[in-house]
């Protein structure tokens, strides 16, 4: 199954959020984001991952990259 994913990338006085994850005995960390909705824009998920996994709120601004990957 692909499913298409949006990330937030959120800078504030020279810091960059990112969310811890925990997935089969290993701690890493991502920029806040995950899968986008039927009818929902990549910005709107972002935005809606941003707050679900952060509690922040964000504005949408243009896209800083688009990334495609072979399955």
């Amino acid at each position: 199954m692909i499913r298409n994913r949006s990330q937030a990338m959120v800078c504030r006085d020279g810091k960059l959020l990112l969310v811890e994850h925990r997935m089969k005995g290993r701690d890493f960390f991502n920029l806040p984001g995950g899968g986008i909705e039927e009818n929902e824009t990549p910005e709107e998920a972002a935005m809606r991952e941003l707050n679900e996994e952060s509690g922040v709120s964000g504005k949408n601004l243009p896209p800083i990259a688009i990334q495609n990957k072979p399955e």
